[in-house]
């Protein structure tokens, strides 16, 4: 290839990086401005709940409330998303769309981000452009990077982690290494769950930056002092929320063992579930690539690199596809293959996403109105408990859209409507539903 045209074959592939990023904007715009009544309802109200309250009880470093349990707390995350929101919130107003659009800018960020990432594994940057549009296509990244929840900033922040230990790994300075134990402490009192998938390569390209360095005995004691140190921040952490989160009554132990752990990793179920998410979302063709991909990982110079599962199988379905091409080099049925390949993905895609672009428009109706009755006939003054059959104690969305706080009761379980009163005596109204508020229907 002659020199003169290297310039101009970059700037074709960074644009295609950026319509890449526009695109990945697009297809989450839809119902952008919507309310937070779609799938993971749960969660985005309980979170936006935390961002609303801070109004209420004013903003506290170290402390969240939650509209159950009395206004009271449901803490176990460091809230870091909460906080970013806040700001935002503050410049744009109080809305559904501004914790959206935080998550937005976070797909942005991570795009960018593993773009530079799977360029410095696989040194390709056509192979890099195909891993970055596999990760943004993923029905399951679609959905979640468009939510009002804390994972995808975090992500995109462990990302970015990732990204500084190349470059110190390049180029050792302690500026970036302070930077990523900042980071690093950051992600894992704010998502465990999420820094813990990519904890491994971090540690071991710190651990090859500092064995190239002639103060490597320096930098060690520097790093062992940030363990002991994360370890009793984060041990600090935890006696905290469990203090402030005993003060919820109806709160369970089990509530928050079951939230903070989110399943149980010894179960068989827990992993079936995963495999057929993973077909779901990528088919087997998918499946097939990325282990196409996989035989050839061992080329890789950083073959010990471990990601999040999505960020992983994109990168090893990119590796496939470029191996695929070019075992039959210049044969018309490859491309074919790999076109039929991305449309299915394409099409798979948005077939899994009805659910963000046609929301449960019955279910969403009669919250917001149930909502408004309870706004227009109640005090934000004085809490309400809100009672139904098979009432979670947990869910949020009634309070969250009523901008009122309380408790929910379940109908079949009446008899602790005397405990709830006697536990707080700033109850005044009782709201009763005749049927399963739960169901989406």
């Amino acid at each position: 290839m002659k020199s003169n045209s290297l310039p101009l074959l970059c700037f074709k592939i960074y644009l295609i990086l950026v319509l890449i990023v526009i695109f990945s904007v697009f297809i989450r715009l839809p119902n952008f401005f919507s309310p937070l009544l779609e799938l993971h309802d749960f969660r985005q109200t309980q979170t936006a709940s935390n961002v609303w309250l801070y109004q209420k009880f004013g903003f506290k470093l170290f402390e969240y409330h939650v509209p159950m349990f009395g206004g009271m707390y449901w803490m176990n995350e460091f809230p870091t998303y909460q906080m970013v929101v806040f700001l935002f919130s503050k410049i744009f107003g109080f809305h559904d769309w501004v914790g959206r659009l935080v998550s937005l800018i976070s797909i942005i960020n991570s795009i960018i981000l593993l773009f530079y990432i799977y360029l410095k594994l696989l040194g390709n940057k056509i192979q890099s452009l195909y891993g970055v549009l596999i990760y943004t296509l993923t029905p399951l990244n679609i959905f979640f990077y468009r939510t009002y929840i804390p994972d995808p900033l975090i992500l995109s922040i462990s990302l970015g982690t990732l990204f500084l230990t190349f470059r110190l790994n390049k180029k050792f300075s302690y500026k970036i290494l302070y930077s990523i134990y900042f980071l690093i402490l950051l992600c894992l009192l704010s998502k465990i769950t999420i820094t813990f998938s990519l904890i491994f390569p971090i540690l071991y390209l710190i651990y090859r930056s500092i064995n190239k360095h002639k103060d490597k005995i320096k930098i060690y004691k520097i790093s062992i002092g940030f363990i002991l140190l994360s370890i009793i921040l984060y041990f600090f952490w935890y006696q905290h929320t469990q203090f402030l989160n005993s003060k919820s009554f109806t709160l369970s132990d089990g509530t928050l063992i079951n939230w903070y752990l989110g399943t149980k990793f010894l179960s068989l179920d827990f992993y079936r579930v995963i495999f057929s998410r993973i077909i779901g979302e990528i088919s087997i063709l998918g499946i097939l690539l990325s282990l196409l991909g996989l035989l050839y990982l061992k080329s890789l110079k950083n073959e010990n690199t471990k990601m999040p599962i999505y960020p992983v199988i994109s990168l090893l379905i990119a590796i496939g596809i470029i191996k695929f091409n070019n075992i039959f080099t210049g044969k018309t049925i490859s491309k074919i293959i790999i076109l039929l390949f991305f449309t299915y993905y394409y099409f798979n895609s948005f077939d899994k996403m009805k659910s963000i672009y046609a929301p449960y428009t019955e279910y969403s109706h009669n919250i917001l109105s149930i909502a408004d009755t309870i706004k227009s006939c109640t005090s934000p003054n004085y809490k309400i408990i809100s009672a139904w059959p098979n009432a979670d104690p947990n869910h949020p969305t009634i309070f969250y859209y009523s901008k009122r706080i309380g408790y929910n009761l379940d109908l079949i379980k009446i008899s602790k409507l005397n405990e709830i009163l006697n536990s707080d005596n700033e109850i005044k109204y009782l709201v009763l539903y005749p049927v399963d508020r739960n169901s989406k229907q």
